[in-house]
Formats: structure tokens, C-alpha cells, sequence
């Protein structure tokens, strides 16, 4: 019989190991007497069986929370081949190099240098569509390479790497180009910027198909169909963005000095335009009409970056009347980019590139004197390095959780987007001229991820 079985008579106490009952005695009697079964003793042995009791009862409810520990996984790192869970975008930002991706040979010293000043990337036909100055190639038009599958000496070969100079794609601008964009569609969107009294022009260009290209590496890639749009009382157009879900077919936001345009092909293959905001100063004193980066948040609804620091949220459907702001305090915005349907990202002048939650935009302000708050970011990257060079000096893309940066030291950082933290700095260059201008992510199904970074004349290729 055991303790907890034992009956309880008042003024004895059974001895589980002895099997026994014994009188409890006064603890004077017990001094006198040398009993061990005095009030005093009962009492700390009953203290101790509840202090046992108490211990015991912990460690069962402790052993039934506990998640037990896979052999599997306990021998997997006990051998070294498992570890912490590491996402897989992390990995391949931690392990990339470098590799020459296409090089163009630099003229003679009284000859200006060539420099890629933007690129886009066809998936289709892997060609690359780029506008460059300072070159025999360069123009006012867009130049295609396309990637070389045959070893014909006839073929017009950049710097012995197998890419094929085709001809140029759409019109000849009179100025100089100011953006590309590429449609999920394979509709190209180039913009002239529009100086020295010179009209600004948005051409768009429908592609051939990738298996009329295959067939002959010497045709043109565009298939003549497009138009160009001469956007009225626009002086100047900064950027361009691709709407990248085609919902609504092919559409492309256009950010200019008197705000934005949406641009696109129809069914038809004709252009359409619609101005979805054109405005003053005097409209809308907390801003200024310069718009220097535009995105898609969603197929309705359109970021724009101004000159003067604010964000610019517009849905199409209201056209243009429906408006919330982001405040950036760090001037000029060069980037905006959509991280999900509440973040967005903003890269601006010092030093600054910030994640803000959209939900957290404030109304157009009721006075026209009264002062816009700055909007407080989520998180800041706190390494990201450019002082003072405004767009569109310094490229920036984003793919699924890293973004990639130039900087004004000649480096390209990527980080993890959800936390700020950078995970590499890599090299774009050792002169000191030579920055990182544009940056893609491209995503190629044989070859993987890839981050394609223009750098004066070349186009440097970062992968496994």
C-alpha cells in the first residue's frame, strides 16, 4: 500500500517503505526520547512527497508538450547535409559571379564612348532591345541583338560573343530615348525624352512571333504593326512601366512632365491613349507634374514617383480623380516598384529606400497651403548607397523577395525586401564613371535566374 492509498488516521503516520503505521509524538517528547516520528519530522516528510509529487507532475506535462525530434532530420544534421530552412532567392544572391554577357569593343580616343543607357528582355527569342549613345549602332531607335545558334562569318558578331545585330526596331526619334518597356505580350514601348525644342514620342512595336525569328536570324523582329504617340502639351517624358498581368491586353503606364499617360494596343493592333492624369501646379499645389517612375499596383491602379518626393496613387477607373499620396522626405523619387498589394518600395536621394505600407496613404490635404506630412516606412534598407544621383542614373529592379540597386561607389547590391538586409555587394565596375545605369532580373527556364546590369558598354551578366 502507498502513500496515496494509505488510509489517513489523525494522529498517525504510515511509512510507505516500512508498510506501517506510527504515532506521531510531540517534538519535545521526541528530543527526550529519540523518536524520528515527531510532528516536526511528519510534517517535512509530507513536505517533501508534495515537493515530489509537484516536480513530477511538471516534467509529464512538459514531456507531453514538447514536439518530438525527428530521426530523420537529427541524423541529417548530425551528417552536415541539412541545416535552418534558407529560401532559395537567398542563396542564389549570397553565391552569384560574374559573367561577360555582351561586350562592345570602345572606339578610338577622339570618338565618344559607347554607353547602354536601357535595355529589355525578350522571352521569347532571348533577344536584347537596347538604345546606347556614342556608337555606330547608336541612335535614336532601339537596337536588337539577337542570340546567336549558327557560326556563319557573315553574321555581325559583338566582340566575338554570339549575338547577331539585327536591325533596328520602330521609328528614329528626334531626341534622345528616355525609357523601354516590354509587354507580357510582346508589345516593345520606347519614349524620346523631348529636349532642345524637340517634341517628345511614345512608339510601341508588336514582335514577330518566336518561331517566324527562328526560322531566319536576319529579319527584323518587329512585324511593322505600331504607331507613334505625340502626347499633347507634354514637354518632356521620363519613364515607362508595363502593365504585368495583361488583364486588360497590352497597357503601359507613361510618366511625363504634365503627369501620366496609359498607353496600349488593342485587338486591333491600333493605339490607343487615354491621358489619365494631366495636371498644374496650380491644380494641385502639393505637387509638381513631373513624374520620374511609374508601376502598375494593380491593373486599375497606377504608382507614380514625382520630382518632388511624393508617391502618387491614381485608380484609372475614377481617371485620376480617386488620389492618395506617399510622402517620401528624401527628394526626388528615382524608383517605385509594387512589392504585394500592400507594400511598396521607394528608392529616392540620400541614401534612402524604404518599404511603405499603401494602406497608410493620406488623402489630397483640404488647403492647397497646407503642409503634407511625411509618410513613416515600414523599414528602411540601411545600407543602400546613392547620395545624389537622380534618375536615371542608377538602376533598380525587383523579383519575388530581393531587390537589386546601383550605387553611386560602382556597386550593385541586392537585398531580401522583407527585411532590409543586404545580402551581397558586388562590383559593377573599378572606373569611376562607370555605374550600374539599368538592372534587370531576368528569368530564363535553361539557364535560371539571372540579373542582367548595363554598364557603359557592356551588359554584365550575374548568375550561378
Amino acid at each position: 500500500m502507498s502513500r496515496e492509498t494509505a488510509r489517513n488516521i489523525p494522529g498517525f503516520y504510515y511509512d510507505a517503505k516500512r508498510r506501517k503505521y506510527f504515532k506521531i509524538t510531540p517534538s519535545w517528547h521526541a528530543l527526550s526520547h529519540g523518536t524520528e516520528y515527531s510532528s516536526s519530522v511528519v510534517d517535512g516528510k509530507i513536505q517533501q512527497t508534495k515537493d515530489l509529487h509537484r516536480q513530477e507532475e511538471h516534467q509529464r506535462r512538459k514531456k507531453r508538450n514538447l514536439i518530438r525530434r525527428s530521426t530523420v532530420s537529427a541524423l541529417q544534421e548530425e551528417l552536415g547535409v541539412s541545416g535552418p530552412q534558407i529560401d532559395r532567392t537567398t542563396v542564389w544572391a549570397q553565391g552569384i559571379g560574374k559573367h561577360n554577357f555582351i561586350h562592345w569593343p570602345q572606339p578610338s580616343s577622339n570618338a565618344n564612348p559607347m554607353q547602354v543607357q536601357y535595355f529589355v528582355h525578350d522571352p521569347g527569342t532571348g533577344a536584347i532591345i537596347l538604345s546606347a549613345s556614342g556608337s555606330i549602332h547608336a541612335g535614336n531607335s532601339p537596337i536588337v541583338y539577337l542570340p546567336r545558334e549558327d557560326h556563319d562569318d557573315l553574321c555581325d558578331t559583338v566582340d566575338g560573343t554570339p549575338w547577331v545585330h539585327a536591325k533596328s526596331l520602330g521609328p528614329c526619334f528626334h531626341s534622345e530615348i528616355s525609357s523601354l518597356s516590354i509587354s507580357p505580350t510582346r508589345v516593345v514601348l520606347a519614349t524620346s525624352l523631348g529636349t532642345n525644342g524637340t517634341q517628345p514620342s511614345i512608339s510601341l512595336t508588336r514582335l514577330l512571333d518566336p518561331s517566324i525569328i527562328s526560322e531566319n536570324r536576319y529579319l527584323a523582329l518587329d512585324d511593322n504593326i505600331g504607331s507613334i504617340i505625340h502626347p499633347h502639351g507634354v514637354n518632356t517624358v521620363w519613364a515607362s512601366a508595363a502593365e504585368p498581368s495583361s488583364s486588360r491586353g497590352t497597357a503601359f503606364a507613361v510618366g511625363t512632365s504634365k503627369g501620366v499617360i496609359l498607353a496600349g494596343l488593342d485587338a486591333q493592333t491600333t493605339t490607343t491613349s487615354t491621358q489619365i492624369c494631366n495636371w498644374t501646379p496650380d491644380d494641385d499645389h502639393s505637387c509638381t507634374p513631373d513624374t520620374t517612375s511609374v508601376d502598375f499596383w494593380s491593373p486599375d491602379t497606377i504608382l507614380a514617383g514625382l520630382r518632388n518626393g511624393k508617391v502618387r496613387i491614381w485608380d484609372t477607373r475614377s481617371n485620376g480623380t480617386n488620389t492618395r499620396f506617399l510622402h517620401h522626405p528624401a527628394s526626388c523619387v528615382n524608383h517605385v516598384r509594387t512589392l504585394d498589394e500592400n507594400k511598396i518600395l521607394v528608392a529616392g536621394l540620400r541614401h534612402s529606400l524604404c518599404v511603405y505600407d499603401a494602406r497608410f496613404t493620406k488623402p489630397r490635404p483640404q488647403s492647397s497651403f497646407s503642409p503634407f506630412p511625411s509618410s513613416q516606412p515600414i523599414f528602411t534598407f540601411a545600407t543602400y548607397r546613392n547620395k545624389d544621383h537622380a534618375y536615371p542614373k542608377l538602376g533598380l529592379d525587383v523579383h519575388r523577395n530581393l531587390v537589386a540597386a546601383g550605387t553611386d561607389d560602382r556597386k550593385v547590391q541586392i537585398f531580401d525586401v522583407r527585411s532590409g538586409k543586404e545580402l551581397n555587394a558586388m562590383t559593377a565596375s573599378i572606373e569611376e564613371e562607370r555605374r550600374a545605369r539599368w538592372i534587370k532580373f531576368v528569368d530564363d527556364e535553361e539557364k535560371g535566374l539571372q540579373l542582367l546590369v548595363a554598364n557603359s558598354a557592356q551588359i554584365d551578366r550575374w548568375a550561378w
